[in-house]
């Protein structure tokens, strides 16, 4: 029962997105729902998918092996069909709307030209309205994600973000991702916090990156996306990690890189997982993300230590050094865990912009 309190659905999401949630947090397999239920492998695959309608049927099986009540299934059920029925009415001119055009003009994501609906199509890899909202939109909620009620997303300019950063990854080559590999490079990447120039450490990052199989892109965020990053596997083979630099602080910048890598470690997943302003965890693997980057930076071993330092200006700079990380990263974390107040001491920290 406890697992049914404290679960909350997001609405907007496929059902299947719900039960793969559900899954998770029981330690059910997709093989063991199939024996518990009785269906096939694959139509639990399916059903996962959302490409099957959950009826009285499988909402008692779903009822009964997950939570919830059979009313809660077939309401995920009827919200996600009637929200498939909306997009899928928008005319050309009414989608086109919705999307951020002039920050997509503006960044040279896409063309101006008579034609702007199928240039959009274009940019998305889509044929039409209805491939666009399943694969960008109602897909978007098989992602774990960090935010607060107070910085929503317009779903409209996440999928363009998210597109950009696929295009962008896409592009770039990169060697088949060894994991290995990629735990020794965060200790090399975790170098690069201390250098000031981010033209400089971002290539940098960049580099390292692609020799273990990871694409980095920094791509700004357009009107209405409120997102820092965001990761998958865009390949078996390759994963992305997407950066907006939405905060600009290098304690952001660089706390929220190694939450990805950790989603990257952890999460291995073919769906986005999109971290956004952040007030409090409210996700088991936004946690477990936080506690990874928490650890590369500064080794819990450390911590006594680090709630020593209060505002001691040189101790912090000291601290800093002996980590090798940017005394910002340390304020950063001591006014995180209540060391200091928030906003105090930002003077150690870098702030930057795309432009830099």
């Amino acid at each position: 029962m406890k697992d049914q309190v404290n679960f909350k659905p997001n609405w907007t999401s496929s059902p299947g997105s719900t039960i793969i949630d559900l899954m998770r947090l029981k330690s059910i397999s997709t093989q063991i729902l199939s024996h518990k239920t009785g269906w096939t492998f694959e139509f639990t695959s399916r059903l996962l998918r959302s490409e099957v309608t959950i009826d009285n049927e499988v909402s008692k099986h779903l009822a009964i092996h997950l939570g919830g009540s059979t009313n809660f299934w077939l309401e995920r059920e009827a919200n996600y069909r009637n929200k498939i029925s909306g997009i899928d009415r928008l005319t050309q001119i009414e989608w086109l709307k919705k999307l951020p055009l002039k920050d997509m003009f503006k960044h040279n994501w896409i063309r101006e030209s008579n034609n702007p609906f199928q240039e959009c199509l274009d940019f998305f890899n889509v044929k039409n309205i209805h491939e666009w909202s399943k694969h960008y939109v109602l897909n978007t909620s098989n992602i774990s994600f960090r935010t607060s009620q107070a910085y929503q997303t317009n779903e409209f300019s996440l999928s363009t973000w998210l597109r950009q950063g696929e295009k962008e990854c896409e592009a770039l080559s990169c060697k088949p991702f060894n994991k290995e590999l990629f735990e020794l490079a965060l200790q090399e990447i975790k170098k690069l916090t201390r250098k000031k120039n981010p033209s400089v450490f971002i290539s940098e990052l960049k580099k390292i990156c692609s020799e273990c199989g990871v694409a980095v892109a920094v791509v700004p965020t357009p009107k209405g996306c409120t997102e820092s990053g965001a990761t998958r596997f865009i390949k078996p083979d390759k994963a992305m990690i997407l950066l907006s630099f939405r905060y600009k602080s290098d304690d952001q910048f660089w706390f929220t890189f190694f939450h990805e890598a950790g989603h990257i470690f952890l999460h291995k997943k073919d769906n986005f997982i999109i971290e956004r302003k952040i007030e409090q965890s409210i996700n088991e693997q936004e946690d477990e993300a936080n506690l990874f980057a928490q650890e590369v930076l500064i080794p819990n071993e450390f911590h006594k230590e680090l709630r020593t330092l209060n505002s001691n200006k040189r101790k912090i700079i000291a601290f800093a050094s002996k980590l090798g990380i940017s005394p910002g990263i340390v304020v950063g974390q001591m006014q995180y865990f209540g060391i200091i107040k928030p906003g105090y001491l930002n003077s150690y920290k870098r702030f930057f912009s795309l432009d830099s």
